[in-house]
């Protein structure tokens, strides 16, 4: 009986985890995709102007 609900608590927490790899994985590929998308080269050198320094 332990057993079986050890892995089912374990189970629970590698979904939450694998959900949140996919979350992260799905928001890089937007972000990759519209970068692709737009045509710009990419700048090394580029700072943003929303960031104050």
């Amino acid at each position: 009986m332990f057993l079986k609900e050890f892995t089912q608590v374990q189970a629970t927490f590698l979904k939450a985890k694998l959900m949140k790899y996919n979350l992260v994985r799905h928001k890089l590929l937007k972000q990759v995709f519209a970068i692709a998308k737009s045509g710009l080269i990419y700048d090394g050198n580029y700072k943003s102007i929303l960031v104050k320094n």
